[in-house]
């Protein structure tokens, strides 16, 4: 049987969509900076909207859900969801098992965790995972982490945030991810003229 959650999560992803219809049809007296203070509230809007979200579905979780200890078994299990395209229950796992997540904190799982929290929108579990990581004070965790931070901050042209969070933090990175994140920085500096 479908969760609810998966059958309406076709609808919280269209509004987006549609609130952005909306702001491409300002008045036409409407400056830029208008339509910019619109975008930068309709953004925070919809990442309160999808944390509210993923944190009411998490409060009605399946019951074939359960606390899962170790971090490759619930690596495992998230993976086997999201391939089943079951990705609010594998957000909701995470939920469940956030402190499984922040005990296992350097594992490599925890960035595959967030990147798959921030590609559907559920900002606060992706920021609690970002603050644990932050706590542990590992740079080039921390380092990777706000690379993905950036990326999806990039997505959504939000440059002085893409700015803070790769100032300092590009040479803790891989090879490959540190050209990418000087593209990145790069792009928002320029967009910040």
């Amino acid at each position: 049987m479908t969760n609810w959650f998966d059958r309406h999560l076709l609808t919280i992803q269209l509004l987006p969509v549609c609130l952005l219809a909306f702001l491409f049809c300002p008045p036409l007296f409407a400056d830029n900076n208008q339509i910019i203070k619109q975008i930068v509230i309709l953004e925070e809007n919809f990442k309160s909207l999808s944390s509210d979200f993923y944190q009411q579905a998490s409060s009605h979780t399946d019951e074939k859900l359960k606390t899962i200890s170790d971090i490759d078994q619930l690596h495992a299990e998230v993976n086997r969801l999201v391939d089943n395209q079951h990705t609010t229950t594998a957000i909701q796992l995470l939920y469940l098992n956030i402190n499984t997540a922040k005990d296992n904190i350097e594992d490599k799982a925890i960035f595959k965790f967030t990147e798959l929290l921030l590609q559907r929108n559920e900002w606060h579990l992706a920021t609690t995972l970002l603050s644990s990581i932050q706590d542990e004070g590992d740079k080039s965790l921390l380092a990777t982490m706000q690379f993905s931070f950036a990326k999806y901050n990039a997505e959504r042209h939000e440059w002085p945030q893409v700015n803070k969070l790769l100032d300092g933090m590009i040479t803790e990175l891989s090879l490959e991810n540190a050209a990418y994140a000087s593209l990145l920085n790069g792009s928002a500096l320029q967009h910040l003229m």
